[in-house]
């Protein structure tokens, strides 16, 4: 079996008696079936004595029944439709869950009329909730996703998905309803423009709003969970800094009292011998009756004595000059080959060419044509480092739309428009976007990658796979962002 290079996604699902029920809703292909498909094979290994992935810390418990509705069972043989062979799982749930059971139900109340689908659903549930047994189900209908609001023990959960790139990522959040983001798919498989407004027009206002709202809530809740990471990152970091600061300071404390004891060691030791030398002079100065030659020369020694004794005091250190301000910024005209200073991009790059009143300027692999009296000079080593991410800037990242449709228009007029595109995602470091030309007689198509391939050599542009439009949109791999 070929190793496959997709990275796992670690899920977070918790039920109780507390919480019973879970609704999951979400983008199709998101990973709804799969998430459901995953708790119950987790549970049934459990069961049987199998060990299964879970961290540590994880608290599972054990059912007496488990009934699972995933998938389409319908039989020519035994006469059996899309609907009717749910109807008749639900039947068999309702006759035998009970409160230690636990109920798989997938894209529950589909195959027929949405909105018989969605009483019937409703009430099936109800009973379910009412025999108080473990119940997960996965719906694209918007009225089950608001049981949360209605009874107690009701959880919403949403499959992420990541509107950038107009694709899934396959990590569910308990806490919310998700979108079925059916319009912005639709969008990336190249679904005509005026038919994705006919589209939202059929579907009322209050329904494009509340799906404007769930895709507000996602985006607001990915920002959260970001922001929650990198705080307790930075509280990781700064627990583990002042750790090791204690460890250190214990560590100082040990070699202070270690050196004072030696300090105090050696100091008693000097002063005994110094004792003795002293009896010692004045018994040869007794002895010689006070000579003078003898008194000098003993008093010389006990001078000598005096001077050993007396603490060494340390010198005066001169306190260090102020640092002067390293100078960035530097004077003179512009020359090809200087690095500069971009105040309007908030970013540095290198002169490639000067020009009038203008200079080309290469940032990364990207180039610009900028104003000299916009550009600031500076030093080589320096411009590297001067380009941070500042919060507005990780704020525009976040509401940038990556894919730009330029159906319909004229090709002077599109080109416009994919130059501007392109400088922002640069400015924001994107590392691609897509160009929505449609595939009509193919003219739009290679006026547009002639440009792309022409104006930026740098950049990788291809035709989209057919399950994402084809060569009906065009991706531009922006080299070096």
């Amino acid at each position: 079996m070929l190793k496959q290079k997709e990275e796992v996604v670690r899920q977070n699902i918790s039920l109780s008696p507390k919480d019973r029920m879970l609704v999951i809703s979400g983008p199709n292909a998101g990973g709804k079936s799969v998430t459901l498909k995953t708790i119950g094979l987790l549970q049934y290994m459990l069961q049987c004595g199998l060990p299964i992935p879970l961290r540590p810390e994880s608290v599972c418990g054990v059912f007496t029944s488990l009934f699972v509705d995933i998938g389409d069972k319908q039989s020519l043989s035994e006469d059996l439709s899309t609907y009717s062979s749910h109807l008749k799982d639900m039947n068999y749930f309702l006759k035998n869950a009970c409160s230690k059971s636990l109920c798989l139900i997938d894209e529950i109340g589909t195959g027929t009329d949405p909105q018989a689908g969605i009483a019937i659903a409703k009430a099936f549930l109800d009973a379910l909730y009412k025999k108080k047994s473990y119940i997960v189900i996965t719906t694209h209908f918007g009225k089950l996703k608001y049981l949360a609001e209605e009874y107690e023990g009701i959880q919403n959960a949403a499959m992420q998905f990541d509107m950038k790139f107009i694709s899934p990522t396959y990590q569910l959040q308990i806490g919310s309803p998700g979108s079925s983001f059916a319009l912005e798919i639709a969008q990336k498989m190249g679904v005509p423009q005026a038919v994705l407004e006919n589209a939202k027009h059929n579907m009322g206002d209050s329904d494009v709003s509340v799906e404007k709202l769930l895709i507000k809530l996602q985006k607001q809740q990915r920002a959260y969970e970001h922001e929650k990471r990198q705080y307790e990152q930075r509280s990781q970091k700064s627990k583990r800094l002042m750790q090791e600061y204690k460890d250190k300071k214990e560590k100082l404390d040990v070699q202070k009292h270690r050196y004072l004891n030696e300090a105090k060691k050696q100091a008693k030791e000097l002063i005994a011998k110094a004792k003795k030398e002293v009896q010692e002079s004045l018994q040869e100065v007794k002895s010689f009756q006070g000579h003078p030659t003898v008194v000098k020369k003993e008093q010389k020694k006990l001078e000598v004595m005096e001077k050993a004794m007396q603490p060494v005091l340390p010198k005066k250190v001169a306190p260090p000059k102020p640092k002067q301000p390293e100078q960035i910024f530097l004077s003179g005209a512009l020359e090809e080959g200087d690095a500069v200073w971009i105040p309007a991009q908030n970013t540095s790059g290198e002169v490639i060419e000067l020009k009038k009143k203008n200079a080309l300027v290469a940032i990364g692999s990207w180039q610009m044509r900028l104003p000299i009296d916009q550009l600031k000079k500076v030093k080589k080593e320096k411009a590297k480092v001067m380009m941070p991410y500042t919060e507005d800037r990780i704020e525009a990242r976040a509401d940038f739309e990556p894919n730009l449709d330029v159906r319909g228009k004229y090709a002077e007029e599109a080109i416009t428009l994919i130059d501007k595109h392109l400088d922002e995602a640069m400015r924001l470091s994107l590392p691609q976007v897509r160009i929505i030309h449609g595939k009509g007689t193919g003219a739009l198509r290679q006026k547009v990658q002639t440009h792309l391939r022409t104006a930026f050599p740098n950049y990788i542009c291809h035709s989209e796979k057919d399950a994402a439009g084809g060569e009906g949109v065009t991706c531009v791999e922006l080299v070096g962002s």
